[in-house]
């Protein structure tokens, strides 16, 4: 049975998300609060916060237009308010400093400040001390205006961001969230949870590929890079099945043109799947019984268009993404997931990773008009499932606003008894 670990192990390999202790919040940005109601002295304002948040590759709050403001006000109310309405919560430290290079306020980043609200101190636009500026700035929770203090103490709320996501895995034009082998055009990706030879090409099919298929010395040798540099050095298992007379075909349909086996196989009567031994620099083959579980190799062929909604109808089991998943969630989507007469829909979160000011994954009860069942953002990946009330029908509707720098989202669904 298709599992959540191995789906969210695939997707993982591929794509990371925010480091452990940030929050994914917006626009692909990362963020964490460093410190809550923190007494701090102004002059040491920016250059404490600019180490505290550079040590977790990170920089202070920056605000680039209305919507980033609006955004961090809120935040800032909402800081307000765990302190019990305080006034000396939710003021939120700006990344602001007097530029060292050029006498005029900057972001810490060193760009230019070309954004402000409507109230904030004139002087903002004006030349500041180099090697005398006392001041700190902050975001007032109240009007969202930017509060110039200095020479004194201030309560401040110290969040650090990170501009987007870490990527470690280069997004292909072609080959989208896989590997591109650029000698061949052929697009690959490792998962590195153990799966049988079924879990595997199940998962590969759900992100429109198969268990892979190698055709020359080049693609064998790709495909072993990417295993050992992910350490998997115990074995992979590839996309070919044998019949009791070893004469093996490639899941994908493709010829099967090439082999590497080991010395002495394949040995008749040892298994009908071929794995290759990554911790042999030839990555030879080998057969091995279909239910042994190994972490395994994908291929698919490169994207040819770009993606749109297909909200056709859907039966139990199928897997639904939003379009483009994973590497665009810009496009929306609705879905309508049908079960039989009687019974009731029950959906499967597998992977969910939206912006939580902007995109949303809507699940209602029936077609049109039907009660909102859930209502989700942010990450997602625990196999949490939802399920309707009374009807045997579903819509789920993929609602980004922008979808950026996110996956989206991938969902299940079954009929389950009322």
């Amino acid at each position: 049975m298709l599992t959540v670990a191995l789906l969210a192990s695939f997707l993982y390999s591929a794509l990371a998300t925010c480091p452990s202790d940030f929050e994914l919040i917006r626009n692909g940005e990362c963020y964490k609060q460093d410190n809550q109601y923190y007494y701090m002295y102004a002059p040491n304002g920016a250059s404490t916060v600019k180490s505290n948040c550079a040590d977790q590759n990170a920089i202070p709050v920056y605000i680039r237009n209305q919507d980033d403001n609006d955004y961090w006000t809120g935040v800032a109310r909402n800081d307000r308010a765990s302190g019990g309405g305080a006034q000396t919560y939710g003021n939120i430290l700006l990344g602001i400093e007097c530029s060292k290079s050029y006498p005029y306020y900057k972001w810490i980043d060193g760009s230019d400040i070309d954004y402000y609200p409507e109230g904030t101190d004139s002087s903002i636009n004006t030349q500041c001390e180099q090697n005398g500026d006392y001041c700190l700035w902050y975001l007032n929770p109240v009007n969202g205006i930017w509060i110039k203090q200095c020479n004194q103490y201030q309560y401040v709320d110290i969040y650090c961001v990170i501009p987007h996501a870490p990527n470690p895995y280069q997004i292909d034009e072609y080959c989208g969230e896989f590997g591109r082998d650029e000698e061949d055009d052929v697009c690959y990706q490792v998962g590195a949870t153990p799966a049988n030879w079924t879990e595997a090409n199940t998962v590969c099919r759900s992100f429109g590929g198969q268990v892979a298929s190698l055709h020359n010395v080049q693609e064998n040798s790709y495909i072993r890079r990417m295993a050992v540099n992910k350490g998997l050095v115990n074995g992979l298992m590839l996309g070919a099945t044998t019949n009791s007379k070893n004469n093996f075909k490639w899941a994908d349909g493709s010829k099967f043109d090439y082999t590497n086996f080991a010395p002495g196989f394949p040995i008749d009567g040892l298994g009908e799947c071929l794995a290759m031994e990554t911790n042999n620099g030839n990555g030879p083959w080998i057969n091995i019984d279909c239910s042994t579980e190994l972490p395994f190799a994908c291929i698919r062929n490169e994207q040819q268009t770009p993606p749109s909604c297909d909200g056709s109808l859907r039966a139990p089991g199928d897997i639904l993404f939003s379009p483009g998943f994973p590497s665009d969630s810009s496009i929306p989507c609705d879905f309508i997931l049908k079960v039989d007469p009687g019974m009731l829909v029950e959906v499967e979160i597998l992977s969910l990773e939206a912006n939580s000011c902007c995109d949303r994954l809507v699940l209602t009860e029936g077609t049109l008009g039907g009660a909102v069942i859930a209502d989700l953002t942010g990450e997602w990946n625990n196999g949490r499932k939802f399920r309707t009330t009374s009807q045997n029908v579903m819509r789920a509707s993929w609602q980004p606003k922008g979808g950026v720098n996110v996956k989206g989202m991938m969902i299940t669904f079954n009929a389950v008894p009322k």
